[in-house]
């Protein structure tokens, strides 16, 4: 175990300064979902951002942990050393033990010999994850090795679209028990696969290859280039991350068997070789650090366990058996009725949330078409630290409840669903409402009958630092009287404790406006009633919009309200008075196409901006002056605080992740109600439209967006 663990971790090392370096190379790769960092298990690639090139690994196993420190030796070679073995302690918090380095026999040998492996302490080193006043996420790494000492603060790698899970994926240690001393470090991530290899150089120095960013091919091939990297002594002080060198040595494919074994391909520097590997087994039961149980149609609520070989019948009844922390997976399928709704979910922690996930992202469709009662959510958290991901929530017959989704908890994740109403619905209703703080929306959509479709807040609220990321919303149509809006963050009616609140990379799109219902219209394609004060958007964009008033609509009561990189063109069968945008300040604005009436009210200018251009823009989101919107705002994952949560990163923002999956549900027959208006909804409109784009390929949402101004698509988005 010590052998093939100390290899694993030299490879992960090299993995992260590699995925840093090559970073334009990883067009597989997405920001983590953080989702896409693990909140229950410190496994995971960890590094220095500051510092690129250098980096740790950990595979933990509950009782113990396996360590990976990568780096440099003085002449540039990379190096890696290991904690094979250490302890935990303050309640799981700080790993520590002693530091090995090993050299081995090459990887040109067609028989790997494990005698001629050597191990030799170098040093002492530990973790301390949960640092005094670190957001989560963020470690401290210390050691001393050769007599050299250094502390260094790491963070989670983000990458992929889902968290870590060691009891769902491949993230392990991997090794063959017959050729001890050489193995690796697989990191998964839903979509993507962080890949570290330890093995040995021709004159059996330590040497490390990574396969950072690869594809599935399917469900259990996953392949690769394969890389090496230099860079400069681990001693250097500061850390120069530009003399790290990244060279591509070959190929390599994985191909798993099973949940547990795998055969591993690989070619370096013309040398290819095969090798059967599993995972490595040490320290507890890995499903004890993140318990892990199982609900599927062909279950038993009566006679299953809630493992994966006798899952239960029910999701209600798989909740009713979870403990806080720990993990349910629904399998694949239709769940239908009020046993299959998400509620009465336990709480977990900062460290280790409790998970409700689809196996597989939107391929869970939890479904009702009976009367329900108020409070009757499909999805339902009233406690903290819980993520959800990868549902279709499908709604329809039925007036009540409000939404079909409800937050009031705080820290909670809802990720990579979807939903969709149908019917008549109450005047207040719409598909998701949070009242809660500090939590994140990420890579959802929805369409259908609403008031307000995605909405927070509330005349009483003190609702603060929610995240909508990646969203996507379409109303379809409506029966209330109520204000209306695709989003809304409802202010509170006496003073501005609704407040700090970000809109990401959201859209408005294709939007009807249920005009003619008495009462009120609908004011935007966003709105922030009463007294809602600094919500912010980044890189929006509301397009083929129908509204009343404004298609964003950010100042009512003089809120603070503001948007940069965002775009809003065609407000189509609007008031004569409609605005393009209503806010305090805003800049990198691009407006244009039917606007009714004046693009602009801000209370400043709006800067470096491009309004109602007198020529067509040749290219909707990349526009100087105007709006760029090609990069990912906010580091995926991350909630309000946390590093990175409102910066543009540098992960592409198209193709637009699940666009296909969005499509077909937004395409999905979806006929009013009498009484409803508008009383025609041809759902396939739009980017959910029938027939190809202008390159030839079927229409998809990236494809519609960047082409709306008659443009094609770049092959970079749309190949």
């Amino acid at each position: 175990m010590r052998h093939a663990g100390i290899i694993m971790k030299r490879s992960t090392r090299s993995s992260i300064r590699l995925f840093c370096f090559i970073a334009a190379l990883l067009t597989g790769l997405l920001p983590a979902s953080a989702i896409a960092q693990s909140s229950t298990n410190w496994s995971d690639h960890w590094y220095n951002a500051n510092e690129s090139g250098w980096g740790v690994t950990v595979t933990d196993h509950d009782t113990n942990a396996f360590v990976v420190y990568y780096t440099y030796a003085g002449d540039g070679h990379n190096i890696w050393f290991t904690i094979p073995g250490g302890t935990f302690s303050a309640n799981r918090c700080v790993f520590s033990g002693a530091m090995y380095q090993t050299t081995g026999p090459g990887y040109q040998q067609t028989t790997f010999n494990p005698a001629l492996v050597a191990i030799v302490p170098a040093g002492t080193g530990s973790i301390d994850f949960c640092p005094a006043a670190a957001p989560a996420g963020t470690a401290v790494f210390s050691y001393t090795l050769n007599n050299i000492t250094q502390t260094k603060t790491i963070q989670r790698l983000s990458y992929g679209n889902a968290p870590v899970s060691l009891t769902n994926d491949y993230t392990d240690l991997w090794w063959n028990p017959a050729e001890s001393g050489w193995g690796m470090n697989i990191t998964q991530k839903g979509n993507n696969m962080f890949v570290a290899w330890y093995g040995y150089d021709t004159n059996g120095r330590p040497l490390f290859a990574t396969m950072p960013g690869g594809t599935f091919s399917d469900a259990r091939t996953f392949t690769s280039r394969f890389y090496t990297t230099t860079g400069p002594w681990f001693g250097s002080t500061p850390f120069d991350s530009s003399r790290v060198a990244a060279q591509d040595v070959g190929s390599a494919e994985l191909n798993f068997l099973n949940r547990d074994n795998a055969t591993f391909t690989f070619t370096i520097r013309g040398v290819t070789q095969t090798k059967n590997i599993t995972r490595q087994r040490f320290g507890g039961d890995v499903s004890r650090s993140a318990a892990t149980k199982y609900v599927a149609t062909a279950g038993s609520d009566s006679n299953g366990d809630g493992t994966i070989a006798k899952p239960w019948r029910t999701i209600r009844h798989g909740i009713s058996r979870l403990a806080g922390g720990e993990t349910l997976i629904v399998r694949n399928g239709v769940y239908e009725g009020k046993d299959n709704f998400i509620d009465n979910v336990p709480s977990g922690t900062s460290t280790r949330q409790t998970v409700i996930m689809a196996e597989a992202p939107m391929e869970v469709r939890i479904r009702s078409s009976s009367s329900l009662l108020y409070y009757d959510n499909q999805l339902n958290l009233a406690g903290n630290y819980i993520t959800i991901d990868g549902f279709i929530f499908d709604m329809a017959g039925t007036e009540y409840p409000e939404y079909i989704g409800n937050i009031d908890g705080n820290f909670n994740k809802v990720t990579r669903s979807i939903f969709k109403r149908s019917g008549d619905i109450d005047r207040y209703g719409g598909l998701f409402y949070m009242s809660g703080n500090d939590n994140l929306v990420e890579d959802v959509a929805g369409s259908g009958a609403c008031r307000y479709c995605f909405a927070q807040g509330g005349p009483t609220s003190a609702t603060q630092r929610n995240i909508w990321r990646r969203v996507v919303g379409r109303m379809d149509y409506s029966s209330s009287n109520q204000p209306k809006a695709t989003f809304a963050s409802y202010g509170n009616d006496d003073s501005p404790v609704m407040r700090d609140h970000l809109y990401q990379n959201v859209i408005a799109i294709d939007g009807q406006n249920p005009t003619g219902l008495g009462g009120e219209e609908k004011y935007g394609g966003f709105y922030t009633p009463k007294i809602a004060t600094n919500v912010r958007l980044q890189g929006s964009i509301v397009l083929n919009e129908a509204v009343t008033y404004a298609g964003l609509f950010l100042r009512e009561f003089n809120s603070l309200n503001s948007a940069s990189h965002s775009v809003i063109w065609d407000l189509p069968n609007s008031a004569s008075f409609t605005i393009g945008i209503k806010a305090d300040r805003a800049d990198h604005l691009t407006i244009g196409g039917i606007i009714p009436s004046a693009a602009t009210d801000l209370n400043n200018d709006a800067t470096s901006s491009l309004i109602k251009p007198a020529t067509r823009p040749s290219n909707l989101l990349n526009n100087t002056p105007g709006a760029v919107i090609i990069k990912r705002y906010g580091v995926s994952g991350t909630r309000w605080g946390e590093p990175g949560f409102d910066q543009l990163t540098n992960e592409d923002l198209w193709p637009w992740p699940y666009q296909d999956k969005i499509k077909a549900v937004f395409r999905e027959v979806n006929d009013p109600p009498s009484g409803n208006r508008p009383t025609g909804n041809n759902t396939r409109r739009g980017f959910a439209a029938d027939g190809n784009g202008l390159t030839g390929r079927p229409i998809t949402l990236t494809s519609y967006i960047w082409e709306y101004l008659g443009t094609p698509c770049p092959a970079t988005y749309c190949p």
